[in-house]
């Protein structure tokens, strides 16, 4: 019981967040960005063409492009999804209230 309500309660968070005042949750993004680094750097070195230096460096901006658009549209799908999960479970928690109160 103590959970759910804890769940209802980050839900609640998270659904009537405004966009300017993100003060509630707190995420720390500098772990998963290092391990992300970390795990790219030798894939993207095994893929580097041999070619001259300014090729490389050419593709190594590319690459790193990439990777922030990918990660950055990624955070925005999983804040979308979390937004979107968080009223659907506020809206079944009201049902259920509704249900059990009658």
């Amino acid at each position: 019981m103590a959970f759910s309500e804890f769940l209802e309660d980050l839900c609640k968070q998270t659904w009537n967040q405004p966009e300017s005042a993100k003060n509630n949750l707190v995420f720390i993004p500098l772990a998963p960005a290092c391990v992300v680094i970390r795990v790219l750097r030798p894939v993207y070195a095994a893929h580097l063409p041999y070619s001259p230096l300014s090729w490389r460096v050419f593709w190594i901006l590319l690459l790193s492009a990439l990777s922030f658009v990918m990660l950055a549209s990624l955070k925005i799908l999983v804040g979308m999804g979390l937004k979107k999960h968080a009223g659907w479970y506020i809206k079944r928690c009201q049902r259920r209230k509704k249900l059990h109160s009658d």
